[in-house]
């Protein structure tokens, strides 16, 4: 777990409980009470202490912290999903919050949804079969990540509700305090301008000629993508982008061809595709985009994915990274915040996303790293304290 406890390893210590109690202490926070003092309880027992004192002891105090959340989760699950219907209604009164906050900061989210809606379910129901292609293999973790409750959607990435509100709302709501100084609605596209700086200023070699976004959403990374390559003369670049949901790939389509998105520049598709086997052959893509989205995934499925980034980048092509901070997150978060957020089923693989080394699987597969760094460098010059970081890789080598 590449950046967890730099410096903080308890190796040599002695192995004695009240040892061991003082480093999952100063690990945990002293604000965090209730379910985060199940695990210190288990740790500073004599059984504990004969049987797991070494390891533990070895461990950084983050993962320690890991370790607790991987270890509660289990009967948290068991108890979320005992209470099922409280849950249910326990995410719906979060995104009405969002909604409500979204108002209060100028952001049209109602409206926008409105207006997607306004257009009929059937509509939308015929250009979502339209963009849906009935030969795709789903990755095996989908149906319970994917199609199966997720960011507070019963329904996960596989309903109009999310998407809708995707279009405009609930991403610039939750990424506004990263650019306080732009509008709300300003400071998502801010950011992602950033990432396509940083990853095109990357590249080597020859003109982009394809451009490759995964996990796009209902296209704002797309699309962001798109304005950034016209604007620096490589409107010629193609890009294709891809997503499971075809709930989102039909609203990415709408806004390219009838909506806010309408006569942009550039070759441009929308498909419905797996980021995991993207279909492209080795050596083929430029430049491979992925936004947000290895915090809804499995460890084993984020290797994938940097795998496949790998085999289909061209040496000197660039991968452009985004997505929360783990080590943040795991720094500055009670415990029990965290096993609620997984055990709810909000983000039902968060935990192995905090334990997902993105920087070992690069360099594994053959892609330096080239920059690590926070979403606005004045207010976070170190990366590690922002809760979303940005990564460019580049291949150098054939893989």
């Amino acid at each position: 777990m590449a950046g967890y406890g730099k410096g903080e390893s308890s190796k040599g210590q002695e192995n004695k409980a009240p040892q061991v109690l003082g480093a999952v202490q100063q690990a945990f926070g002293a604000q965090e009470k209730g379910l985060d003092k199940i695990f210190e309880a288990m740790t500073i027992t004599p059984e504990f202490e004969k049987e797991f004192g070494d390891c533990y002891g070895g461990m950084t105090q983050m993962e320690q912290k890991l370790l607790s959340i991987k270890t509660l989760l289990p009967t948290a699950r068991k108890k979320a999903a005992r209470e099922a219907e409280a849950n249910s209604k326990k995410r719906k009164g979060i995104l009405d919050g969002y909604r409500g906050k979204a108002a209060g900061k100028g952001i049209p989210w109602k409206e926008s949804v409105e207006k997607l809606q306004n257009r009929g379910m059937a509509v939308w129901e015929q250009e979502r079969r339209e963009v849906t292609n009935d030969k795709l293999v789903y990755p095996a973790y989908w149906e319970i990540g994917g199609a199966g409750t997720l960011h507070s959607y019963d329904a996960g990435n596989c309903c109009w509700e999310q998407a809708f509100d995707c279009t405009l709302g609930a991403y610039e709501l939750v990424h506004a305090h990263h650019f306080p100084e732009v509008p709300a609605q300003e400071c998502f596209f801010k950011l992602h301008r950033e990432l396509d700086t940083v990853t095109l200023s990357a590249l080597q070699g020859q003109p982009p000629k394809l451009a490759l976004d995964v996990g796009c959403g209902t296209g704002t990374s797309t699309f962001s993508l798109r304005e950034t390559l016209n604007a620096q003369g490589y409107e010629a670049c193609h890009i294709t982008a891809l997503d499971l949901s075809t709930y989102f790939l039909a609203v990415a389509n709408h806004r390219l061809k009838e909506g806010d998105k309408k006569g942009t520049p550039g070759g441009l598709t929308f498909k419905h595709g797996n980021a995991l086997q993207t279909g492209f052959n080795a050596g083929e893509v430029d430049i491979f985009m992925a936004s947000a989205i290895t915090h809804e995934m499995p460890e084993q499925a984020s290797e994938h994915l940097i795998a496949e980034a790998a085999r289909v980048l061209r040496p000197g092509g660039v991968l452009g990274y985004f997505d929360l901070n783990p080590v943040q997150l795991l720094r500055d978060n009670p415990v029990s915040n965290l096993v609620d957020r997984i055990a709810i089923a909000n983000e039902p693989f968060f935990d192995e996303f905090l334990a997902f080394d993105f920087e070992s699987a690069c360099r594994k597969n053959g892609l330096d790293i080239v920059e690590i760094r926070s979403t606005n460098i004045e207010k976070w010059p170190d990366w590690e304290d922002c809760s979303c970081r940005m990564i460019v890789a580049r291949k150098t080598c054939s893989h």
